[in-house]
């Protein structure tokens, strides 16, 4: 159908020129899902709401062909022709469930990665990635992040349940053994899908694949506010250029109260002056994304304490 029509345009077209027999509504479903149909709609959520229409607009464009009924061809002669639907109008499914979809069909990520949207709580806690670890001594306190892609659940020896997960991050999979204690307080977030924060124990013996067993779990979502890492800010001078900074500056900071330190550093001639304010934050993207704004992106960091 492709050599003979071209490029499809629409769903519709494609439905009504392919063999639905061999191209069922299955197969086209797992297509979307996986951005075949891009080039056609961006919106792969319209895309599959509109399927069932697509494919009965197919069917019975096809079978009165076949009946001699219909001809998109006729170039002479009135022909009848069906007319061809609207798609329906529905909100987008939103990034995560775009890339989920993405993975469970072809078993990585196209559009994206999941964990792009947590680049800055991943720079400012993790210890070691995935590929990393591997050179990490036997017992090592790791900070890793991800999402996690499987979770098979386990009884331990007191009865009680216990969880192997596998965490995905930019560059790999690490199995994270989560004993019975930790899974408990965590399993809300112990799923498929869930971006996590892991604090753990490296375990790298000779001979075994690196794993993790974890300690403590967090939504990356949380991770700012979970473990208040101290906001450092950097400036130049204090002259009188530095006047109407150093008032938004406060402004920003009393707009934002919370439990982290802000902590100042103040260079000038060579010399640092060091600083830890009164006023402590909550740390958040929206205050990052101010501050950054206001004083330069390299400007303002975090660490864990």
């Amino acid at each position: 159908a492709r050599e003979r029509v071209g490029k499809f345009k629409t769903l519709f077209e494609f439905c009504a020129e392919v063999d639905l027999g061999a191209a069922n509504k299955r197969m086209i479903e797992s297509l979307i899902q996986a951005g075949a149909f891009d080039s056609v709609s961006k919106h792969r959520s319209q895309l599959m709401a509109s399927l069932d229409l697509a494919t009965s607009y197919g069917q019975t464009l096809q079978e009165d062909r076949k009946r001699g009924q219909t001809s998109l061809f006729d170039s002479g002669g009135e022909t009848k022709t069906l007319p061809v639907p609207k798609m329906f109008e529905v909100p987008e499914w939103p990034i995560s469930e775009i890339l989920s979809k993405e993975k469970e069909m072809l078993g990585f990520y196209v559009s994206g990665h999941p964990l792009t949207k947590y680049q800055e709580e991943l720079n400012t806690f993790v210890t070691r990635n995935t590929h990393s670890l591997e050179e990490a001594r036997d017992g090592e306190d790791v900070y890793i992040g991800g999402v996690i892609t499987h979770v098979k659940t386990s009884i331990d020896r007191k009865k009680k349940q216990m969880a192997f997960v596998t965490l995905e991050d930019f560059v790999g999979t690490v199995e994270v053994v989560v004993f019975s204690d930790c899974y408990e307080k965590n399993r809300r977030i112990i799923r498929s899908d869930s971006m996590v924060l892991v604090k753990g124990r490296a375990s790298t013996k000779e001979g075994e694949k690196p794993k993790i067993v974890a300690s403590e779990l967090m939504s990356l979502s949380k991770a700012y506010s979970e473990l208040k890492p101290p906001l450092h800010l950097l400036l130049f001078s204090t002259g009188a250029s530095q006047d109407n900074v150093v008032s938004e500056l406060k402004d920003i900071i009393c707009q934002h109260p919370g439990n982290s330190s802000v902590i100042l550093h103040v260079r000038a001639d060579n010399q640092e002056l060091k600083m830890k304010l009164n006023n402590p934050v909550d740390v958040s993207k929206e205050l990052l994304h101010k501050l950054k704004n206001l004083v330069g992106e390299k400007n303002v960091y975090l660490n864990k304490g």
